[in-house]
């Protein structure tokens, strides 16, 4: 791994940084693709891939093994949001479901790309079973592994629950009032508004097209929807840049940035339960920076 990063070494075993593949020049910086977010992209295509396969030519009854095993999956992860999470929770079957697949299918990639990963990194070997080739199956990957599914598990609902929660404004209202400059909560509460402008645009086009005679239906064949869908996304990557041109210039011709100061239209003020917060996010800032002061960042069970 010549092109690991050392990063350091604590507990009696060396943390390395991302393996980088390959590097480019781009706008006159330098930019590393490393293994993690390539087996992400690879993750995200086969999902795609998948998606597209299963859902393509459905019937009211299944006629097809394929549309059968994909009922099953739906059905197998609606009943376990319904058995553990209850009734009222039936609307995130979706969600749990892309979570489950993106978690598996990220494992294994990891598993197929670099399966001493965990052995490297915890630098003790306990090999519980051996698989084939050069891919045996020790507690060091497993555990590795479980720490990414964990990161994942943890990061992914918050980021999402944060995204379709929160008001854009509001938000930017918010930083400022902690402090933050306006200019910087302004550009959070742009990038936020921009996914559901998106989505927005991406179905007025999607509609716009088919009543010009593209054909989109699940009904036709694979690589014709594929083909088809460019005739989407050209329009979508124009209309977005256009947006951003549009915005910059209004922003401009208001004056914005001139003063250190601004008002803001949906400004909340702060209540009893945002102290709270604030107070809880303190305390577990401190807990976590004195654990890995005193323990260290990572946590290994094999030395």
């Amino acid at each position: 791994m010549p092109a690991a990063l050392l990063l350091a070494s604590e507990g009696g075993f060396t943390v390395t940084g991302p393996h980088v593949i390959t590097s480019f020049e781009l706008f006159g910086m330098t930019w590393n693709l490393t293994e993690t977010v390539f087996i992400q992209w690879i993750v995200m295509l086969v999902l795609l891939v998948v998606m597209l396969i299963l859902t393509h030519k459905m019937e009211v009854i299944p006629k097809t093994k394929r549309q059968a095993a994909a009922e099953w999956l739906v059905t197998f992860v609606r009943n376990m949001v319904d058995t553990t999470m209850g009734p009222k929770y039936k609307g995130y079957t979706t969600y749990i479901g892309a979570l489950l697949c993106f978690l598996l299918l990220n494992n294994l990639f990891i598993f197929l790309f670099d399966p001493n990963q965990g052995t490297t990194l915890y630098g003790t070997r306990t090999v519980l079973c051996h698989l084939f080739w050069r891919y045996d199956l020790t507690a060091e990957q497993l555990f590795y592994m479980f720490n990414i599914s964990l990161k994942y598990f943890v990061a992914l609902p918050v980021a999402i629950l944060f995204i379709s929660a929160t008001n854009p404004s509001e938000f930017a209202a918010s930083l400022n009032s902690i402090g933050i400059s306006y200019k910087v909560g302004y550009s959070v509460a742009i990038a936020l508004r921009y996914i559901p402008d998106i989505q927005r645009d991406y179905h007025s086009i999607s509609q716009a097209q088919q009543a010009r005679g593209v054909e989109l239906g699940r009904s036709e064949p694979f690589f014709k929807r594929l083909k088809n869908s460019v005739s989407i996304l050209l329009p979508l990557i124009l209309t977005s840049l256009n947006r951003i041109d549009t915005i910059s210039n209004a922003m401009e011709l208001r004056g914005f940035g001139k003063h250190d100061k601004r008002t803001w239209y949906t400004r909340r003020p702060f209540a009893r339960r945002d102290f709270i917060a604030l107070a809880v996010g303190v305390v577990l800032l401190l807990i976590s920076l004195t654990v890995t002061i005193r323990f260290g960042r990572f946590y290994n069970p094999f030395v």
